[in-house]
């Protein structure tokens, strides 16, 4: 989305950027020529943003520049309604005519933007890429860390280089997405003077994190430059070497339950009445009661009377008389032979024994 213009002229722009989202580039500025687009990356959301920009026919002293440049443009370039150090990095595009080169005899290649760092009090160089071209112009394009002062100069010869970028290393063998990407590098100067060197990580041709470092005569220095990034395979850039990045997915972290503690609630209580425990009753002693003896009754036998028959007299026969006969209420059977004679001689006995005991008496 293009920024709103404020005012515009042929030497000074003023553009107005609503809202900024983190992370994300967004357009600052579309001129004045030699400019041709500004773009910036904020680290957090900024709101009703102000860029500036107007050609000047001085900036400050040169004194550390190398010899034999020559300037193209000079620009004061400011931003407002942004806190110190929310602007991360500013893209520049920009157009140099091929006649200007040719009359100042400056090789294309050499081609690069000076920005004065108010806090070093220095200038700090940025080489320019072509990126494109046709019959009367280049078009080139840089990286800066900030706002200020600055030129679009270049020299005779391609810019010999003053500082070299070695061992490039990703620290993490396992990154993982949502955490910090360490890349480590080695910046040497290379020159017989000291000077600044910005350091950009370029993440699939994209600005991430911007170190200057300062350096000097024939110094090396680690700097580390972080990043984040989503799941997926990524190209990190530091000047001129590149190392491929896989992101992973992050590992499950299972949430330990942490102990609820419920608070109880006592409702208060009366406290307990005391209670007066009765006195003892006394109770007169009682004698105890002897058993009383009492005599065994001795058990009474009871005879039982033995019923016996009694026995009937039996008549004394006079010798001779026959045994009278008892009468017989049942019609007599007529007695048969045997039984008759059976019955003599039992009479015969009877009788016999009869006179013994008689003659015994006697």
């Amino acid at each position: 989305m293009p920024p709103g213009v404020l005012a515009q002229s042929a030497s000074s722009s003023v553009f107005t950027v609503a809202a900024t989202v983190p992370d994300e580039w967004v357009t600052l500025a579309l001129g004045p020529s030699p400019i041709v687009r500004i773009l910036g990356k904020f680290r957090s959301r900024q709101e009703a943003v102000t860029v500036s920009l107007n050609i000047v026919d001085s900036v400050p002293p040169a004194a550390d520049r190398l010899a034999g440049e020559v300037d193209n443009t000079l620009l004061n370039v400011s931003i407002g309604n942004v806190p110190p150090g929310e602007l991360l990095a500013a893209h520049v595009t920009f157009v140099v005519q091929r006649s200007w080169l040719e009359a100042s005899g400056v090789h294309p290649w050499s081609v690069r933007i000076n920005r004065f760092d108010e806090g070093r009090a220095r200038w700090v160089v940025s080489p320019a890429s072509p990126v494109d071209e046709d019959e009367t112009s280049i078009t080139y394009t840089t990286v800066l860390p900030g706002f200020s002062d600055v030129t679009i100069s270049g020299g005779e010869e391609a810019s010999a280089r003053r500082f070299e970028v070695i061992g490039i290393n990703v620290e993490s063998d396992n990154p993982t997405a949502g955490a910090d990407l360490v890349v480590a590098v080695e910046v040497r100067n290379t020159g017989g003077t000291a000077g600044a060197y910005p350091l950009y990580l370029w993440v699939n041709d994209t600005v991430e994190a911007v170190e200057v470092v300062d350096l000097t005569a024939d110094q090396t220095k680690s700097v580390e430059l972080r990043f984040t990034r989503p799941i997926g395979v990524y190209r990190a850039r530091v000047d001129r070497l590149i190392r491929t990045v896989s992101v992973f997915p992050a590992p499950a972290v299972t949430a330990t339950p942490s102990p609820v503690l419920e608070q109880l609630t006592i409702a208060p209580t009366a406290p307990p009445s005391p209670t007066t425990e009765p006195s003892p009753t006394r109770v007169p002693p009682t004698s105890t009661p002897r058993p009383t003896e009492t005599a065994t009754p001795t058990p009474t036998v009871i005879l039982t009377p033995t019923v016996t028959s009694s026995p009937v007299p039996t008549p004394l026969r006079r010798s001779g008389q026959r045994p009278r006969q008892r009468l017989s209420l049942h019609r007599p059977c007529p007695p048969s032979p045997s039984l008759s004679r059976q019955r003599g001689r039992a009479a015969t006995a009877h009788a016999t024994a009869r006179r013994g005991r008689q003659w015994g008496r006697r």
